[in-house]
């Protein structure tokens, strides 16, 4: 039943990195932008991030494989801590948006969930144990 619960949480994080993309990233003088409007030249990095959300739904529904998560986690990270440090070092973080923190939040959260649906049980090890015995 927990297992269930997390992988719940765990779709609904990585839906919450779908809609980081289209919801405002970064507000100046009044003036918002989402990822979407902001890369409009180059479309490759909102498509890929909604890949990567979509990779998180699509591993939690089914519960196949979804340590897989673990990768799209660690690609946002990187992306978050990329574009985290300029904005630090000029001293603009005030201009980062709800966008920035749905991404932030969804992405730790996919992390952690992924993390929690990977424990098992000691129960259920020491029984696995007993049985390989006899």
């Amino acid at each position: 039943m927990k297992k269930l619960i997390f992988r719940i949480l765990g779709a609904l994080s990585s839906a919450l990195i779908i809609v980081s993309v289209f919801v405002p990233f970064v507000k100046v003088t009044g003036y918002s932008q989402s990822l979407w409007q902001t890369n409009v030249n180059t479309l490759y990095l909102p498509i890929i991030i909604i890949v990567f959300g979509a990779i998180g739904v699509l591993l939690f529904a089914t519960n196949f494989k979804t340590e897989l998560a673990y990768s799209t986690t660690g690609a946002l990270l990187f992306f978050l801590i990329t574009q985290s440090i300029p904005i630090i070092n000029q001293g603009t973080f005030s201009t980062l948006n709800v966008g920035y923190y749905f991404l932030v939040v969804g992405t730790l959260l996919t992390g952690i969930m992924t993390f929690l649906c990977g424990l098992k049980s000691k129960q259920k090890v020491v029984e696995e144990t007993k049985v390989e015995e006899v």
